[in-house]
């Protein structure tokens, strides 16, 4: 009996079950790189929890920080190797940090009213953030080298009232960019941010835009592209067309901090000073 034909298409199944083989271990090769790639090397979901209890509208309850959930996430920011994270991750990494080194450096003056009365708060405390020591305004610098981006500084809570609020949920790899966007909308147009006095031709920004005006320089055209993208539309149409013109000033600062005497989860009242 002639089986050549037999044997002909038992090799084609042979080669086809190899290819198959070979193809599927390609995906699934592929699948654990881009896992590995978006995988989140260190977790701010302590940090996440404490947030979502104890802020509300940008006012920190900063009583309900006190706890050692809250300090056992700051110790382990010590130890983070940035090197192993990617570029989102760092950035999500530095913003996270830094807010809960401004929120213990807090928790150490109780009671406190206004950062008037401590003008020494960003230089005086010392904090490790992945290996590196050194206090608030160092490490808001240190940041800031690695991440020049006018974003960047919007997504830092500074304590005072005229000062962009504090998130209510932690920063995070996948949406940074879209959270600090919608972040600052917010702020500009509050109370607290950008004032257009279109008989007076005065935009008024908050000192933010001066303390860190590096990032703009003495350019006016460059800040007001920045800003204009966050105005309503009709003080964004204004500023378009009489850029040229258009005063830009910077308003007064409130130092008075901002946070909440109630806890937003249980609505217990706690004042601050006690």
């Amino acid at each position: 009996m002639d089986l050549s034909w037999f044997k002909s298409v038992h090799s084609m199944r042979c080669f086809g079950v190899a290819c198959f083989l070979l193809l599927l271990g390609t995906q699934l090769s592929l699948a654990q790189k881009v896992k590995k790639t978006v995988s989140i090397s260190f977790s701010h979901q302590l940090f996440d929890s404490l947030l979502q209890h104890n802020v509300r509208g940008g006012e920190p309850y900063y009583q309900g920080f006190d706890t050692p959930t809250f300090y056992r996430y700051c110790d382990s920011l010590a130890t983070v190797h940035l090197d192993k994270l990617h570029d989102n991750e760092k950035t999500v990494f530095w913003l996270n940090a830094i807010n809960s080194c401004v929120i213990r450096a807090i928790l150490l003056r109780k009671g406190m009213r206004s950062l008037a009365n401590y003008p020494d708060f960003y230089t005086r405390d010392t904090f490790v953030i992945a290996g590196y020591r050194n206090s608030l305004s160092g490490l808001i610098s240190k940041a800031l080298s690695l991440h020049p981006h006018p974003y960047f500084v919007f997504g830092i809570f500074h304590g005072a009232k005229s000062d962009p609020p504090l998130v209510s949920r932690a920063f995070h790899p996948h949406n940074v960019e879209s959270v600090l966007r919608a972040h600052i909308r917010t702020y500009l147009r509050s109370d607290d941010g950008a004032i257009l006095d279109i008989r007076a031709n005065v935009l008024s920004l908050p000192l933010i835009f001066k303390r860190y005006s590096e990032l703009w320089g003495t350019d006016k055209k460059k800040l007001l592209v920045f800003v204009r993208q966050f105005l309503p539309p009709e003080a964004e149409a204004y500023c378009a067309v009489h850029g040229d013109s258009l005063i830009v000033q910077y308003s007064p600062d409130n130092p008075l901090l901002l946070y909440r005497q109630s806890s937003p989860k249980q609505g217990t009242i706690k004042p601050w000073d006690k």
